[in-house]
């Protein structure tokens, strides 16, 4: 059962984890070749932070991904040298840090954690806005409703476009699912989106209101932020 914003986003990922591969060349990033690509399953997920994705060629494992989510400013990130190091040790392949953080706030994710030993260092590799698309083509948004959905997350507030996009990608999820992701936004959005959410939902038929599904009354402005797979 999804219980945290945290899981909302990685639930997305595990669903359709060629996100990350998406996104590797707006960070500068070079993906090696492979031919498949799998969710692992490992305890490293059990606080919900994390997800381990592997790209293949083959039987042969070319890279490994430690995905992170980060949505609030005052969350920690001092697990991810052991986190990735666990993860390399594990394949002994290369091994790579992604962290989603589709909230202003992943500007001071970037920096390199220096872990002390010379020339080893862990520069994160980080999903930012600037990094996800504004989606708001309708098609797209049935063909890639995760992305989509990831899009809303990081600019539904200033985009209103993008909440018709979310409208249609909601159809392509399971109830459990659409009512943690609608819950997600609700605390995201302020009482206007949310409004004009309601409206694009209802007339796509996606569920039910986004204040029903919350149980909330629509708020004014948005909480502080302070302190499967589609190839």
């Amino acid at each position: 059962m999804i219980q945290s914003e945290h899981e909302v986003l990685i639930e997305l990922i595990r669903r359709s984890p060629s996100l990350a591969t998406r996104l590797f060349a707006e960070l500068g990033f070079d993906t090696p070749k492979y031919t498949s690509i799998r969710v692992e399953t490992t305890d490293i997920a059990a606080d919900h932070h994390h997800l381990v994705i592997l790209l293949l060629d083959g039987d042969t494992i070319v890279l490994a991904v430690v995905v992170e989510v980060r949505l609030h400013e005052h969350e920690e990130f001092r697990d991810w040298v052991p986190c990735a190091a666990d993860v390399w040790a594990r394949h002994r392949r290369p091994t790579v840090l992604l962290v989603f953080a589709p909230r202003p706030t992943a500007q001071r994710l970037r920096p390199p954690l220096l872990v002390g030993h010379p020339g080893l260092t862990l520069s994160p590799l980080v999903v930012g806005p600037e990094t996800i698309p504004v989606i708001t083509d309708l098609q797209t948004a049935r063909e890639l409703p995760e992305l989509t959905l990831l899009s809303g997350t990081a600019h539904g507030e200033h985009h209103h476009d993008v909440l018709q996009a979310i409208a249609h990608a909601l159809k392509a999820l399971e109830w459990p699912m659409r009512a943690a992701y609608v819950e997600h936004l609700a605390r995201r959005l302020s009482g206007p989106s949310i409004s004009k959410l309601d409206a694009f939902m209802t007339t796509v038929g996606s569920g039910r209101s986004i204040v029903a599904a919350t149980g909330d009354e629509v708020k004014e402005e948005p909480e502080s932020h302070q302190g499967v797979d589609r190839p």
